[in-house]
């Protein structure tokens, strides 16, 4: 993943500049656990890494221009932009985020050093949300005819 190699070179960023952000030179080994990563292994091995990232959707008066920008392309293949959570709320449907495919834009805005810790923020530029039909509750990944069968004696 992209981002765990910008992460390395956070680290490398830590040791080299340990004595001005945090009073005293540090090893690598003693800088891993000062750095909060944005990238969340599943320690597991379960999931695949993700990324914690924040998604800008609200702004007070006159910092519009850092919401993330959003193409929703409905079932038709019709495609809305716009920003905001008013515009994005109404078209996510009952389910929210839950019945839809995203894909997205992510920028890493500043690195930070507080309180003994440092990190990298990133932020999500461009979203493009791929809505699908919505799916019956109580059978999402089979038709009726499908479940009849396999509930059948023959599955067995």
């Amino acid at each position: 993943m992209f981002v765990q190699r910008i992460d390395k070179w956070c680290l490398e960023e830590g040791v080299k500049n340990s004595r001005k952000w945090f009073g005293r030179q540090l090893t690598a080994d003693a800088i891993g656990p000062l750095y909060s990563s944005p990238v969340k292994v599943d320690e597991e091995g379960r999931y695949s890494a993700h990324l914690r990232t924040k998604i800008a959707l609200g702004a007070a008066e006159g910092l519009e221009r850092h919401l993330t920008n959003i193409t929703v392309v409905m079932d038709s293949g019709a495609a809305r932009e716009g920003s905001g959570w008013a515009f994005i709320e109404p078209l996510l449907g009952e389910q929210q985020w839950r019945q839809h495919r995203a894909r997205i834009v992510v920028q890493p805005r500043r690195m930070w050093v507080a309180a003994g810790k440092f990190g990298l923020d990133y932020a999500v530029t461009d979203l493009c949300v791929l809505a699908r039909a919505v799916v019956p509750r109580g059978r999402p990944f089979a038709r009726d005819d499908t479940v009849e069968l396999l509930a059948g004696p023959a599955a067995f």
